[in-house]
């Protein structure tokens, strides 16, 4: 049997998880935002503030057929390069 108290704080938590939404700049829904930033830098922050997490999910399972379709080497910065440049345009990030 839930008491007043018990009822105000199941109250108040499902409040705090609906605020951790975001408007996801890939599919266009609020949704869960991400526990935090995946990437060190302004990428991380911006993935972290735009992208849900279930379409961060869609591109950590695409990024790795990508890496393996083009061969990429992330040691090399320019393979990095394409790499973010792929996820940008994939999650609608602004460069």
């Amino acid at each position: 049997m839930l008491n007043v108290a018990t009822f105000a704080f199941v109250h108040l938590s499902m409040k705090e998880i609906r605020m951790a939404e975001v408007l996801c700049t890939r599919c266009g829904k609020s949704a869960e935002k991400l526990e935090k930033p995946p990437l060190r830098g302004k990428i991380g922050q911006d993935i972290y503030e735009h992208v849900c997490r279930s379409c961060w999910e869609e591109w950590s399972q695409g990024e790795v057929m990508l890496i393996n379709e083009y061969r990429l080497n992330l040691a090399d910065p320019e393979h990095r390069k394409v790499l973010y440049q792929n996820m940008r345009q994939f999650l609608n990030l602004a460069e």
